[in-house]
């Protein structure tokens, strides 16, 4: 057993044992418990959003069960555990710092896949990005995991709502931070862009992780691709502090309000430079974050 969860029990199956899935290394299956009516939506929502998504980042769907009696998902088996994990205090290895920006890299790629419409898929909110659903393998090669919550908005949907650019001064480009992580063209591999389309969901019911919560989503109930990089935005907090995510928004305040101090809140264990490379990533996250760029983009849907 690798694991137990909301939606149930997560299990490592040696390499051969289901071979009629056509995958040479071993697998993980997340099997669901008993009676879980929840559980059972959300394993139909994961099989269709997966059934539309491939990406080299994105945890692929092996195989999966739909008998009441083993209700289950299968999946390639990330033997390096979750970045959650690796972030620990606890890990016997830590994680460097370029490892952490290859990571987060990896990660934003995948979510702007899901956010970027392109043939039969439509615009999809991932709904729970957090370091405890980025997978990792023995390299250290990321996959987002965890699509149970998503959201699928239809090609037709996404037209509707539109795309709207917000600018900001002093910025490289127009073009998001996850398509800046995608292209990682200077040496230290840190983008100098920010998010920019607003697709949004209106629901009455909270979905996600506490202290990865955008607060407009929080307050209006409007859940948007903004709010998904609002999530990105505290995981890379996260993997620059190395602490969790509650503790990281109540200790990092200072450095979001004033990025040239990010250095100080930096994870010695991951050795970051003490150069630019932390103010540009303090930069990332505090425009990935900041109320007043949520604020319009709540203001424009």
């Amino acid at each position: 057993m690798l694991g137990k969860g909301g939606f149930g029990t997560v299990f490592a199956v040696d390499e051969g044992r289901l071979g009629a899935l056509g995958h040479s290394g071993k697998v993980a299956v997340k099997r669901m418990d008993d009676g879980n009516m929840q559980g059972v939506h959300q394993l139909q929502n994961e099989i269709d959003i997966l059934a539309l998504c491939r990406h080299e980042h994105l945890l692929p769907l092996l195989g999966f069960c739909l008998e009441a009696e083993a209700r289950c998902l299968v999946y390639p088996l990330m033997a390096g555990g979750t970045l959650e994990d690796a972030l620990s205090s606890s890990a016997a290895t830590p994680l460097t710092w370029k490892a952490r920006v290859r990571i987060l890299s990896a990660t934003a790629r995948a979510l702007l896949f899901l956010h970027t419409p392109s043939g039969a898929k439509g615009v999809i909110l991932h709904r729970d990005v957090k370091s405890a659903n980025i997978l990792l393998d023995h390299h250290l090669n990321a996959k987002l995991s965890d699509v149970g919550l998503a959201l699928l908005n239809p090609r037709q949907k996404a037209n509707l709502w539109g795309t709207k650019v917000i600018g900001f001064p002093n910025w490289a480009s127009e073009r998001s931070a996850l398509i800046a992580f995608n292209e990682c063209a200077s040496a230290d591999g840190l983008p100098t862009c920010i998010p920019h389309q607003v697709i949004g969901h209106l629901s009455d019911e909270v979905t996600g992780t506490i202290g990865y919560l955008d607060p407009i989503y929080m307050a209006s109930g409007m859940y948007t691709t903004m709010a998904d990089a609002y999530a990105m935005g505290i995981t890379m907090l996260v993997s620059f502090t190395g602490v969790d995510a509650v503790c990281a928004m109540r200790t990092c305040n200072e450095m979001l309000e004033a990025p040239s101090r990010a250095y100080e809140y930096a994870d010695a264990r991951a050795e970051w430079p003490n150069d630019e490379t932390c103010t540009r990533l303090a930069q990332i996250i505090q425009v990935m974050m900041t109320s007043d760029r949520l604020l319009m983009a709540s203001e424009d849907l």
